[in-house]
């Protein structure tokens, strides 16, 4: 009695071989065309330079920042490309710019009369001292009409009330003796810091009535502003008064000296 062959197919062992290997290839093709695939996504979704987008801003009157991404309004202005570079770009960093695209608003102007009459007596005294520097550009190292810095304008100023104070923030802040803020008057000088890291960078004289005038790189120069106001009441330190031989008397302000600068 004979015996049945199997049913089942047997394979060659180089049939096996042939299968394995299409087999094989596939799957490799397949992963790596999955892999061309999901690089081709993360490259066109990653980050980079085509995808840096313009961010646009201004600073109101106010001294409050506003940025977009987008041009929101007609006081926007373009700034720069975001980029790994700007992205650790602080407040600091962002005032030059602000600056050179002109996109700062100037604080509300008042004319000399205007002020005088708001400020009093010896408020509009110690305008006149101040009114040849009114409207004076802003400029680093400056102390002239032609062009001034914070503490240059005051020291300017004091001189021509009969007192001489020095030429830097910081030691004007050690002149004369420590005023309340609640008990200010016309010729005490105002000191802020815009960076507490770094202390008093910004001074100013108190005119009267919560007004001040200041030489500031943020407006560009010499300008009365509102002391209770963004960003000058949050940066508020201290005041000084320093006593002032022209207040007394017939409080007569002498005539500006010419200068070289």
């Amino acid at each position: 009695m004979r015996t049945p062959k199997s049913s089942s197919l047997s394979l060659s062992p180089l049939c096996a071989l042939k299968w394995m290997f299409r087999f094989i290839g596939a799957r490799l093709i397949s992963l790596i065309l999955s892999l061309a695939m999901g690089i081709t996504s993360f490259c066109a979704f990653s980050p980079g330079p085509a995808n840096a987008y313009t961010v646009y801003g201004y600073e109101d009157e106010l001294g409050m920042l506003h940025l977009s991404k987008s041009k929101l309004g007609a006081n926007y202005k373009k700034l720069y490309s975001h980029d790994k570079k700007k992205l650790s770009l602080g407040y600091k960093g962002i005032i030059p710019i602000l600056r050179e695209k002109a996109a700062i608003a100037k604080p509300p102007t008042f004319s000399i009369k205007e002020i005088r009459k708001l400020v009093g007596t010896k408020g509009a005294f110690i305008m006149r001292a101040a009114e040849p520097f009114l409207g004076a550009p802003y400029r680093f190292g400056g102390d002239a009409p032609s062009g001034v810095d914070c503490s240059g304008f005051t020291k300017a100023v004091f001189k021509r009330l009969g007192r001489e104070i020095p030429r830097n923030s910081q030691a004007q802040a050690a002149c004369g003796i420590e005023v309340a803020r609640d008990f200010l008057l016309p010729g005490d000088l105002v000191f802020f810091s815009s960076n507490p890291h770094r202390g008093i960078n910004h001074v100013g004289i108190f005119l009267g009535q919560d007004r001040i005038i200041h030489s500031s790189s943020r407006t560009g120069g010499v300008a009365v502003q509102v002391l209770g106001q963004a960003p000058y009441s949050a940066w508020y330190v201290t005041a000084r008064r320093v006593d002032l031989p022209a207040t007394k008397g017939n409080m007569a302000v002498p005539e500006m000296q010419a200068s070289g600068d």
